[in-house]
């Protein structure tokens, strides 16, 4: 909120952090408000960072704005597919994944009973990973036999873990 942010005509909006610059998607913008949606960027972090509205041709710049960034959880969306084998390939989508910082960040297969997870837990071979998609194959072991279990993103620097999403082993 301010004032005499004037039309969007030739101008955006930036969040700057550590010498990087994003743009904001703008969603309205009016004489005396701009709503705009933060972008999901890894290199994005936690913390302080500056709002600078950003002219073209003629058009000035705002004054920066001091901002602090929170941390939004990982979040996983979907896993495709939703039923499979030991050994198969599966894919989950979702936000906030990050860049992966070596084998210690990883994708968990946990045993469910009555909605709750037990102690057996298995690590998911990762394959590729980038912030919306983690392409992983289940493991082959005796303790998962066919039935239901939660996937869980895990990531230690900083410590996290993402919501659970089932998945049926047949």
């Amino acid at each position: 909120r301010g004032k005499a942010f004037g039309s969007n005509d030739g101008r955006r909006v930036l969040i700057s952090q550590r010498g990087r610059s994003f743009e904001l998607q703008v969603h309205e913008w009016s004489e005396r408000e701009i709503t705009a949606r933060i972008p999901t960027h890894p290199d994005l972090l936690p913390g302080a960072a500056v709002l600078q509205i950003r002219g073209f041709v003629g058009a000035g710049d705002s004054d920066p704005v001091n901002v602090t960034l929170e941390r939004l959880p990982i979040e996983i969306r979907e896993v495709h597919p939703a039923i499979a084998k030991q050994g198969t390939e599966v894919t989950l989508r979702g936000l906030r994944f990050g860049t992966r910082t070596g084998a210690r960040d990883h994708v968990e297969i946990t045993t469910i009973t009555g909605g709750r997870e037990r102690r057996a837990r298995a690590l998911l071979q990762v394959v590729e990973w980038s912030n919306e998609t983690i392409r992983a194959r289940l493991p082959v072991d005796e303790r998962f036999v066919p039935g239901k279990y939660a996937l869980v993103v895990v990531r230690l620097e900083p410590f996290e873990r993402s919501n659970r999403l089932q998945i049926s082993l047949d």
